[in-house]
């Protein structure tokens, strides 16, 4: 798989992506915490089965 590179020119926008990743990947978890359907929209519309890339 190749790796995506996001350039962001503000330092919000980049602590901004963290929360965004830590949701996609809370929604993997069989019974996640928080459950997020917006989350869960999204990644069906982009074809994932539940998995995000981690790195």
């Amino acid at each position: 798989m190749a790796k995506l590179t996001i350039e962001m020119a503000d330092p919000v926008s980049q602590t901004l992506l963290i929360p965004l990743w830590a949701r996609a990947v809370e929604q993997r978890e069989p019974e996640p915490l928080v459950p997020d359907s917006l989350m869960q929209d999204v990644q069906a519309a982009q074809g994932r089965s539940g998995r995000v890339a981690t790195g």
